[in-house]
């Protein structure tokens, strides 16, 4: 099964953004769903992964109504969509709220992201992307590194593959060193970085 999370900047967007995925997996035996979440400013990015995790656990307690395996899931997710799929994937804690662990994840799809380590995105980000940035983590420190993958990357942590093709800098810059960091921790993970 594959879990689609929309992008929109933490602060816009809709479900229906999973587009035309569907007829390319679906035969390929894929089940198929899309999810929202809440938004920036109503709530911080660690609830809105919290609402990416309790989309798993639905999806996972409704597994056999659809007729998929409760126990493959992937993860997939476009730019804010992408950051939050690879903090549930990296960051156990929001699936054990809800109950579950890594082992039903199969694999996760980051397609174009930037934040993969959220304290060098805020560090090196400026001008208005560098605003957004700051309203979307916020100014507490404290709080970036929960929702910071590169913080959480262990041996138990899912497969990765990686997109970054609509030629942001910082995706570019923070995917390849990501992937790295996921094989060095031995987990099977594979970009494929087009600039």
């Amino acid at each position: 099964m594959v879990l689609f999370i929309h992008g929109g900047a933490w602060r816009a967007g809709d479900k229906k953004a999973v587009g035309q995925k569907p007829r390319a997996l679906l035969p390929a035996g894929f089940v198929v769903a899309s999810a929202n979440y809440r938004f920036r400013p109503d709530v911080e990015v660690g609830p809105m992964a919290q609402d990416v995790a309790t989309a798993v656990a639905w999806l996972h307690a409704n597994a056999e109504r659809f007729g998929g395996n409760a126990e493959r899931i992937f993860l997939m997710g476009h730019s804010a969509g992408a950051h939050l799929v690879a903090v549930v994937g990296t960051n156990e804690a929001y699936l054990k709220n809800v109950g579950l662990s890594h082992a039903i994840i199969r694999g996760v799809i980051p397609l174009d992201t930037g934040p993969y380590n959220v304290a060098l995105q805020m560090e090196r980000t400026s001008g208005r992307y560098g605003q957004l940035m700051t309203f979307v983590f916020g100014e507490d420190h404290s709080k970036w590194q929960a929702v910071s993958p590169w913080h959480h990357v262990s041996a138990r942590t899912p497969p990765f593959l990686v997109f970054t093709s609509d030629g942001r800098q910082d995706a570019a810059i923070q995917a390849r060193p990501f992937v790295e960091r996921l094989q060095a921790h031995g987990v099977e993970a594979l970009s494929l970085i087009h600039i």
